[in-house]
């Protein structure tokens, strides 16, 4: 017992590559858990005898309780011990998707979303935040970046995996499937993580703590913040809304079966996504260099490739130029999420960081819930007309808000620098 005493003494040392690592495999296991319901939302709609609109319930609900959870856990993340939210969340949101394996009606099902939305609120506020006091912000978007990996990698292990032992053992395994990973990791974070202290990257150590209403306040005051926060919005609805029924979609349009669908998003997705991730940060932080706005500038190309790239993909005549088409969406999807987090990192006082991803997330879960919810409705209006089809112009129609979120990120350039500085001062 002593020497693993010792042992975890060195290991709580904190050094970053292993905190990084940590929280890495957090966030995949949190996308594994998140994700669970795309590969498998047509066996449950053929068990439950569910609609396109009930299905879409199931991402909504979860978006809910994740919103109504998100702002007290955000506020938690700001003044408690991060370590500690981060290992109860993981322990929580895991165990709620193991129960949801074990339901046999399609309410008991949706408790056990609302639940794992309640569980999942307080990890990604609690995880950045200690990366943004762990990493210089000269790193920031690369760090960031890698921390995203946890959505390719977690979404292929959905897809890969989840697909092969969908279509050998049923749907329900999946939900079981994923639990265990995410249950152990609650342990070991608890047990080897520390806590870092608050501002120590920049040397800007928080001397108050800050109410909600000031954090509300500087968010409305700063003109990039808003555009950055409002562009990340949008991106969230349409990326949820895509993931929620490309499965499904792959299915309807090219009579794919659930293990082909699984490999398909395993490589047209993941891989493209890994590595638009890790090539989004190392672009933002080099360019950065030179002038910061080059992480909102990134943030809208992603967006203006990705609305023709996924029209390309739901029109696409055969499944190979489908695959090409997804892969262009995932590489552009993913030059957005690494650069928004960094900037709404060095946008924010350290004292005020846990808030307001708190926010954003809170807002763009809600937002982005209502995605799949008027997609499934649309989808079911235009099944008299279109049969299967319905649900690929009801995406294609979608699609079009990328232009939105490209405008908003250009919007975010123009005071960025400016607005870097005010937090810099509030800070200090």
């Amino acid at each position: 017992m002593a020497m693993i005493t010792r042992i975890l003494a060195r290991v709580r040392t904190g050094h970053p590559a292993f905190v990084l690592a940590v929280i890495l495999m957090i966030h995949t296991v949190l996308n594994i858990d998140r994700s669970a319901l795309s590969i498998i939302i047509e066996p449950i709609k053929r068990d439950y005898k569910a609609t396109d609109t009930q299905l879409a319930l199931l991402t909504f609900g979860f978006a809910m309780f994740f919103t109504i959870a998100g702002l007290p856990l955000g506020r938690w993340v700001d003044r408690g011990v991060r370590r500690d939210i981060l290992a109860i969340c993981t322990g929580f949101f895991s165990l709620m998707t193991a129960v949801a394996g074990l339901t046999t009606n399609f309410m008991q099902l949706l408790a056990t979303r609302l639940l794992v939305g309640a569980g999942e609120a307080g990890g990604g506020p609690a995880m950045v935040s200690m990366i943004s006091d762990i990493f210089p912000p000269q790193r920031r978007a690369f760090v960031i970046s890698v921390y995203y990996l946890g959505v390719p990698i977690g979404f292929m292990g959905t897809f890969g995996v989840g697909g092969l032992l969908a279509g050998a053992l049923g749907w329900r395994s999946v939900f079981l499937a994923a639990a265990i990973p995410g249950i152990l990791l609650a342990g070991i974070a608890y047990l080897t993580l520390h806590e870092p202290k608050r501002g120590a990257a920049e040397q800007n150590i928080p001397r108050k703590k800050y109410s909600l209403s000031a954090t509300l306040g500087f968010i409305v005051r700063q003109p990039a913040l808003r555009h950055v926060l409002a562009g990340m919005i949008v991106i969230s609805a349409l990326s949820s809304t895509t993931m929620t029924w490309v499965v499904s979609f792959l299915i309807r349009s090219h009579h794919a079966s659930l293990p082909e669908a699984g490999v398909f998003m395993t490589l047209g997705y993941g891989v493209a996504t890994a590595f638009g991730t890790l090539l989004s940060g190392w672009c933002a932080d080099n360019l950065t260099a030179s002038d910061g706005r080059w992480r909102a500038w990134i943030c809208g190309l992603g967006a203006i490739f990705a609305c023709p790239a996924l029209i390309g993909f739901l029109i696409a005549p055969t499944l190979i130029a489908a695959g090409l088409m997804l892969s262009l969406w995932s590489l552009s999807v993913s030059l957005i999420a690494g650069p928004v987090m960094a900037m709404i990192q060095s946008l924010t006082p350290p004292a005020m960081r846990g808030t307001s991803t708190a926010i954003f997330y809170m807002i763009a879960s809600s937002l982005g819930a209502l995605g799949p919810l008027i997609v499934g409705a649309i989808s079911d209006f235009l099944h008299t007309s279109a049969g299967n089809s319905s649900l690929k112009y009801s995406l294609m129609a979608f699609s079009l808000l990328y232009i939105l979120a490209a405008l908003l990120f250009w919007l975010s350039g123009v005071t960025y620098r400016s607005d870097v500085t005010t937090a810099d001062e509030l800070a200090a």
